[in-house]
C-alpha cells in the first residue's frame, strides 16, 4: 500500500472539492459552464488521477465528454473538442447512409473516453481535426430499417455504402439491423424506452437480422505535433 505522508493527507481535497475543482478548470479554459454526469475519484484501482463525465450546462447530462485530472490538478486532459465535433460527423454520416436507405433511423458517434491534445480548441479548424481522428479515433454508426432479412440488401449497395462511410471516418464500422414492420415502429421510431435521450441502445424486440462490418485502426504510436 502506498504510504502517505500528514502533508499529503491534508492537502488531499474531497470528493465535492475535486468536482468543483475540474468544473472551474472547463469553465476558464473554455468560457462556459459545465456540470459534472458522474465523478470517479481516485483510489487504489485508480492511481493517480479522477475522471469526470461532464457535460455542458442546461444540456442532456446523457451526452457528456471524459475529463481526466492528474497530480493534483497540475494536468488536465479533456474531450470537450470531439464533443463539438462529433455533430459534424454526425450529419455527414446521415446524409451518407438515407441516400441508401431513405427510411432508417441513424445513430453515430464517438466514443466518449477520448481525449484531445491541449492545442485543440472548440473553433480550430476541421481538416486538422480530421487529420487526427483518422489516426487516433474510432467511429461506430448504427443504422435501424424495417427488413425482413439481410437478403434484401445487395452487396454491392454495401459496398458502395462502406466506401462513402470510410471517406468520413477511417477507422470504425457500421452495424445494420433489420426490424420487423411493427417492431421499427413500435421500438425504433416511437423509441418509448427514450433511448435516444438517454443515449442508450434500442430495444432488439423484433431484431430480424444485423449485419456488421469494421476497418482501420488506431494508430497508438501517432503523436500529433503542432503544425501536423
Amino acid at each position: 500500500m502506498e504510504n502517505k505522508t500528514k502533508q499529503d493527507i491534508q492537502n488531499q481535497l474531497t470528493r465535492e472539492e475535486v468536482k468543483l475543482e475540474i468544473l472551474t478548470h472547463l469553465k476558464t479554459k473554455y468560457n462556459r459552464s459545465f456540470e459534472s454526469q458522474s465523478l470517479q475519484y481516485k483510489s487504489w484501482a485508480q492511481k493517480g488521477h479522477e475522471s469526470m463525465y461532464a457535460y455542458p450546462e442546461g444540456e442532456n447530462p446523457n451526452k457528456n465528454f471524459v475529463v481526466y485530472r492528474y497530480d493534483n490538478g497540475k494536468k488536465y486532459e479533456d474531450g470537450y473538442v470531439g464533443f463539438i465535433m462529433e455533430p459534424v460527423y454526425q450529419k455527414k454520416i446521415e446524409q451518407c447512409v438515407l441516400s441508401y436507405f431513405p427510411h432508417a433511423v441513424v445513430r453515430s458517434g464517438f466514443d466518449s473516453r477520448y481525449i484531445y491534445p491541449e492545442s485543440f480548441k472548440p473553433d480550430m479548424d476541421f481538416t486538422t481535426f480530421d487529420r487526427y481522428k483518422n489516426k487516433k479515433n474510432s467511429m461506430g454508426t448504427g443504422i435501424f430499417l424495417a427488413a425482413k432479412n439481410e437478403s434484401e440488401i445487395s452487396q454491392e449497395l454495401l459496398n458502395s455504402l462502406e466506401k462513402e462511410l470510410k471517406e468520413i471516418y477511417a477507422i470504425g464500422g457500421y452495424s445494420i439491423t433489420g426490424y420487423s414492420e411493427k417492431e421499427f415502429q413500435q421500438y425504433i421510431l416511437n423509441d418509448p424506452f427514450d433511448s435516444i435521450e438517454k443515449n442508450t441502445s434500442f430495444s432488439n424486440t423484433g431484431e430480424t437480422f444485423s449485419i456488421t462490418q469494421s476497418w482501420g485502426k488506431i494508430d497508438f504510436d501517432y503523436s500529433y505535433k503542432e503544425g501536423d
